[in-house]
Protein backbone atom coordinates (compact mmCIF):
# COMPACT_ATOMS: atom_id res chain seq x y z
CA UNK A 1 0.00 0.00 0.00
CA UNK A 2 2.45 2.68 0.96
CA UNK A 3 4.87 1.08 -2.08
CA UNK A 4 1.69 2.21 -4.22
CA UNK A 5 1.18 5.78 -2.42
CA UNK A 6 4.98 6.19 -3.37
CA UNK A 7 5.21 5.51 -6.73
CA UNK A 8 1.83 7.64 -7.27
CA UNK A 9 3.82 10.25 -5.51
CA UNK A 10 6.38 9.84 -7.82
CA UNK A 11 4.79 9.80 -10.96
CA UNK A 12 3.46 13.14 -10.24
CA UNK A 13 6.79 14.42 -8.69
CA UNK A 14 5.55 15.26 -5.60
CA UNK A 15 7.87 15.29 -2.38
CA UNK A 16 6.54 12.82 0.48
CA UNK A 17 7.62 15.56 3.32
CA UNK A 18 5.51 18.03 1.44
CA UNK A 19 2.04 15.68 1.65
CA UNK A 20 2.73 15.22 5.20
CA UNK A 21 3.46 18.80 6.16
CA UNK A 22 -0.17 19.52 4.06
CA UNK A 23 -2.25 16.89 6.20
CA UNK A 24 -0.45 18.20 9.37
CA UNK A 25 -1.31 21.60 8.35
CA UNK A 26 -5.31 20.69 7.00
CA UNK A 27 -5.80 18.68 10.59
CA UNK A 28 -4.35 21.75 12.33
CA UNK A 29 -7.08 23.65 10.84
CA UNK A 30 -9.81 21.06 11.29
CA UNK A 31 -9.10 20.77 14.96
CA UNK A 32 -10.84 23.94 16.13
CA UNK A 33 -14.41 23.57 14.42
CA UNK A 34 -14.31 19.89 15.65
CA UNK A 35 -13.70 20.92 19.15
CA UNK A 36 -16.06 23.63 18.55
CA UNK A 37 -18.75 21.40 17.27
CA UNK A 38 -18.88 19.01 20.19
CA UNK A 39 -18.76 21.74 22.94
CA UNK A 40 -21.96 22.76 21.11
CA UNK A 41 -23.47 20.07 21.22
CA UNK A 42 -22.59 19.22 24.79
CA UNK A 43 -24.17 22.58 25.42
CA UNK A 44 -27.24 22.22 23.76
CA UNK A 45 -27.40 18.72 25.37
CA UNK A 46 -27.37 20.24 28.75
CA UNK A 47 -29.71 23.16 28.03
CA UNK A 48 -32.41 20.29 26.90
CA UNK A 49 -31.30 18.29 30.04
CA UNK A 50 -31.72 21.33 32.19
CA UNK A 51 -35.36 22.11 30.54
CA UNK A 52 -36.67 18.27 31.25
CA UNK A 53 -35.56 18.11 34.86
CA UNK A 54 -37.72 21.40 35.49
CA UNK A 55 -40.33 20.24 33.54
CA UNK A 56 -39.76 16.78 35.79
CA UNK A 57 -40.37 18.91 38.97
CA UNK A 58 -43.24 20.25 37.73
CA UNK A 59 -44.89 16.73 36.94
CA UNK A 60 -44.40 17.45 33.28
CA UNK A 61 -42.74 15.20 30.57
CA UNK A 62 -40.96 16.95 27.44
CA UNK A 63 -40.32 14.92 24.82
CA UNK A 64 -40.31 17.71 21.82
CA UNK A 65 -37.39 20.49 22.63
CA UNK A 66 -35.69 23.15 21.10
CA UNK A 67 -32.46 25.66 21.89
CA UNK A 68 -30.86 28.07 20.37
CA UNK A 69 -27.84 30.76 21.45
CA UNK A 70 -27.10 28.08 24.06
CA UNK A 71 -29.52 30.03 26.63
CA UNK A 72 -32.47 29.44 25.78
CA UNK A 73 -34.90 26.09 25.53
CA UNK A 74 -38.25 25.21 24.07
CA UNK A 75 -40.96 22.41 24.75
CA UNK A 76 -43.90 21.11 24.57
CA UNK A 77 -44.89 18.10 26.73
CA UNK A 78 -46.09 15.24 24.83
CA UNK A 79 -50.49 15.93 25.73
CA UNK A 80 -49.72 19.04 24.04
CA UNK A 81 -51.13 21.31 27.07
CA UNK A 82 -48.01 22.69 28.72
CA UNK A 83 -45.56 25.17 27.09
CA UNK A 84 -42.19 25.29 28.84
CA UNK A 85 -40.11 28.10 28.04
CA UNK A 86 -36.12 28.74 29.66
CA UNK A 87 -34.17 31.43 29.24
CA UNK A 88 -30.85 30.39 31.50
CA UNK A 89 -28.37 33.14 31.75
CA UNK A 90 -25.21 33.50 34.10
CA UNK A 91 -27.03 35.85 36.64
CA UNK A 92 -30.38 33.48 36.61
CA UNK A 93 -32.59 30.83 35.07
CA UNK A 94 -36.24 32.25 33.87
CA UNK A 95 -38.89 29.51 33.65
CA UNK A 96 -42.03 30.24 31.76
CA UNK A 97 -45.00 27.28 31.88
CA UNK A 98 -47.66 27.92 29.04
CA UNK A 99 -51.03 26.33 29.93
CA UNK A 100 -52.16 25.94 26.58
CA UNK A 101 -55.45 24.57 27.29
CA UNK A 102 -57.11 28.05 26.35
CA UNK A 103 -55.07 29.24 23.84
CA UNK A 104 -56.89 30.74 21.54
CA UNK A 105 -54.02 32.22 19.21
CA UNK A 106 -50.31 32.52 18.67
CA UNK A 107 -48.44 35.08 16.23
CA UNK A 108 -45.05 35.75 15.46
CA UNK A 109 -44.23 39.25 16.49
CA UNK A 110 -41.39 41.49 14.82
CA UNK A 111 -39.42 44.66 16.05
CA UNK A 112 -37.33 46.88 13.60
CA UNK A 113 -34.80 49.84 13.89
CA UNK A 114 -35.22 52.01 11.02
CA UNK A 115 -31.40 52.89 10.05
CA UNK A 116 -30.67 56.81 9.25
CA UNK A 117 -29.03 57.19 6.42
CA UNK A 118 -28.87 57.25 2.54
CA UNK A 119 -31.61 54.34 2.64
CA UNK A 120 -34.07 53.22 5.06
CA UNK A 121 -32.96 50.02 5.90
CA UNK A 122 -34.86 48.10 8.17
CA UNK A 123 -32.80 46.33 11.01
CA UNK A 124 -34.28 43.18 13.57
CA UNK A 125 -34.44 44.13 16.87
CA UNK A 126 -36.66 41.78 18.24
CA UNK A 127 -38.72 38.58 17.20
CA UNK A 128 -40.80 37.03 19.86
CA UNK A 129 -44.22 34.35 19.37
CA UNK A 130 -46.64 35.91 21.45
CA UNK A 131 -49.40 33.50 22.92
CA UNK A 132 -53.35 34.75 23.27
CA UNK A 133 -55.78 33.20 25.40
CA UNK A 134 -59.43 32.92 24.84
CA UNK A 135 -61.52 35.29 26.83
CA UNK A 136 -58.92 37.46 28.14
CA UNK A 137 -58.47 35.10 30.61
CA UNK A 138 -54.95 34.85 30.59
CA UNK A 139 -52.67 38.05 29.64
CA UNK A 140 -50.99 37.19 26.50
CA UNK A 141 -47.53 35.94 26.68
CA UNK A 142 -44.43 36.77 24.94
CA UNK A 143 -41.81 34.40 24.64
CA UNK A 144 -38.34 36.42 23.39
CA UNK A 145 -36.78 34.27 20.58
CA UNK A 146 -33.86 37.23 19.58
CA UNK A 147 -33.53 40.48 21.10
CA UNK A 148 -30.99 43.14 19.05
CA UNK A 149 -29.34 44.11 22.27
CA UNK A 150 -28.53 40.80 23.80
CA UNK A 151 -26.92 39.51 19.90
CA UNK A 152 -25.64 41.72 16.91
CA UNK A 153 -27.15 39.56 14.38
CA UNK A 154 -30.26 36.96 13.68
CA UNK A 155 -28.66 33.10 13.48
CA UNK A 156 -31.82 30.71 13.17
CA UNK A 157 -34.13 32.46 15.44
CA UNK A 158 -36.83 33.22 12.93
CA UNK A 159 -36.88 29.54 11.61
CA UNK A 160 -37.31 28.40 14.71
CA UNK A 161 -39.98 30.90 16.05
CA UNK A 162 -41.62 30.11 12.60
CA UNK A 163 -41.55 26.22 14.09
CA UNK A 164 -42.84 26.80 17.18
CA UNK A 165 -45.51 29.07 15.61
CA UNK A 166 -46.94 26.08 13.37
CA UNK A 167 -46.69 23.55 16.49
CA UNK A 168 -48.69 25.25 18.80
CA UNK A 169 -51.13 26.14 15.79
CA UNK A 170 -50.80 22.33 14.67
CA UNK A 171 -52.57 22.22 18.70
CA UNK A 172 -54.61 24.66 18.89
CA UNK A 173 -56.04 23.12 15.91
CA UNK A 174 -56.33 19.34 17.16
CA UNK A 175 -57.66 21.37 20.71
CA UNK A 176 -60.58 22.84 18.45
CA UNK A 177 -61.54 20.94 16.21
CA UNK A 178 -64.65 18.97 16.65
CA UNK A 179 -64.55 15.36 18.13
CA UNK A 180 -65.94 12.67 16.19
Amino acid sequence: MISHIQNILTMFNIDMTAVLISLVLIIAFCIPFYLYSRKSKAQKQELITLLKNKANQLGISVQNADTWRNRYAIGVNDQGNKLLYLENTEENEKLKVVDLSDLQNVDVQKNYLIATGKGNDKIMDMVQLSCYFKGNSNPPVHLEFYNGSKFPSLQNEFELVRKWEDELSRIIEIKTSPKV
